[in-house]
């Protein structure tokens, strides 16, 4: 602890490639605050599978490792009382006496990655730390837009279940007298920030962590054979609300024959696996890594996001934003957040073939991409937004 400027970090997921999400926006995360000098100390939930992988060496560790003060990963719990809990799961399988112990013995400042892992500040051995949370969901918001996307009856009833007690969550979190003081919340969307804030919680707008370099774009397209121009979509697709946009891109495709397809994801059911593969001019690429995955989105004359609803941020829209090709979403998704502007938006679910037709044929411009590509570095650059989260937790933006 020899930085007057040492955080610790708790993780809902050790980031291990490959990344999706809020998992990618913690990597990039620890690698922008590491590059600005500060003393990390990371601790992680991961399922038991994972932990068992890391502890036989069938997996390793994130390349930045060795590069942080302390690594240390607790197994989540799988008992049958982490369901019953009164809590969400999700807080209620991350949380633990080994954890709280570390955590006492660490510096100060304490970084909650998620509000899945904030049932330490409840914990009175860390009354003298200082706790702040990284929000990437409206998670009451985000559980009840899974439930209305959901298919599966007992998946609904789940997803429902788990919105109350977020709800419930997010009330007691307001309730300064439950748990140690709340510092503040660095909220990765704009318009929830001001939610926080309108609750009388000290929150702060800090923009997403995403990758901005410019990918390897010529042999990635070559090995997969994807014919250009081709509309994409792209996704974690185990999530009920990306399931669902899923099944509006086969309707859209079969509804567009003429323009090729891809959609690229990770955790697709096979039930879903088969009905990408049955469809006409459309290619699924499972689980592409990093520069295949950059390559894909680089290139893409159009990307999709035929989602309505509105939960935290859709990192993909940012990642699409980098590309060459227009970016397609439904109005009500964007509304009102900063980049707004540089999206092509349909109003009604009626329009999404006519606005794909529209935007295929017309490509955007060099002018355009440039001044996009470069509104969009400035607004998520990394090093600009960890001096951010450095000033915020310790008064300035150098370690000192």
């Amino acid at each position: 602890m020899g930085s007057r400027h040492a955080l610790q970090l708790v993780l809902f997921d050790l980031p291990i490639a490959p990344l999706y999400g809020g998992t990618a926006e913690v990597d990039y995360k620890i690698r922008a605050l590491l590059e600005l000098g500060l003393e990390l100390h990371i601790h992680a939930w991961v399922s038991s599978t994972l932990d068992r992988q890391l502890r036989s060496g069938a997996r390793a560790l994130p390349d930045w490792h060795q590069r942080v003060e302390t690594l240390r990963w607790y197994p989540r719990p799988q008992a049958l009382m982490t369901w019953l809990s009164a809590q969400p799961h999700a807080v209620a399988s991350r949380s633990g006496t080994a954890l709280n112990k570390a955590l006492a013995q660490g510096p100060p400042d304490i970084l909650l990655e998620g509000w899945q892992v904030c049932a330490c500040m409840a914990a009175p051995a860390l009354g003298h730390h200082r706790f702040w949370v990284r929000s990437h969901n409206r998670e009451s918001q985000y559980y009840r837009m899974q439930a209305h996307s959901a298919t599966n009856v007992f998946k609904k009833i789940y997803y429902n279940i788990e919105s109350f007690r977020w709800r419930r969550m997010e009330l007691w979190v307001t309730n300064a007298a439950s748990h140690q003081p709340l510092a503040g919340v660095m909220s990765l969307c704009p318009l929830e920030t001001r939610l926080y804030q309108n609750e009388g919680l000290n929150a702060f707008y800090a923009p997403a962590f995403v990758r901005l370099a410019p990918p390897k774009a010529g042999p990635a397209i070559e090995r997969q054979q994807v014919a250009a121009p081709y509309v994409m979509y792209h996704g974690r697709l185990d999530i009920p609300d990306n399931q669902q946009a899923v099944q509006n891109v086969l309707r859209l495709a079969s509804q567009c024959p003429e323009f090729s397809w891809v959609v690229a994801g990770s955790k697709a059911p096979i039930t879903l696996v088969r009905q990408l593969q049955a469809m006409n001019g459309l290619q699924w690429v499972d689980t592409p890594d990093d520069t295949a995955l950059d390559a894909l989105v680089q290139n893409a004359a159009v990307h999709v996001i035929p989602s309505k609803g509105r939960a935290g941020l859709r990192l993909k829209m940012i990642h699409a934003l980098m590309g060459t090709g227009h970016v397609l979403v439904h109005r009500d998704a964007v509304e009102g957040l900063p980049w707004a502007r540089w999206v092509t938006t349909v109003d009604n679910d009626k329009d999404w073939a006519q606005g794909l037709r529209i935007a295929m044929a017309r490509p955007l411009e060099g002018l355009q991409l440039e001044q996009r590509h470069r509104e969009i570095r400035a607004h998520f650059d990394p090093n600009q937004n960890a001096g951010l989260v450095c000033e915020l937790i310790f008064g300035s933006r150098v370690p000192t």
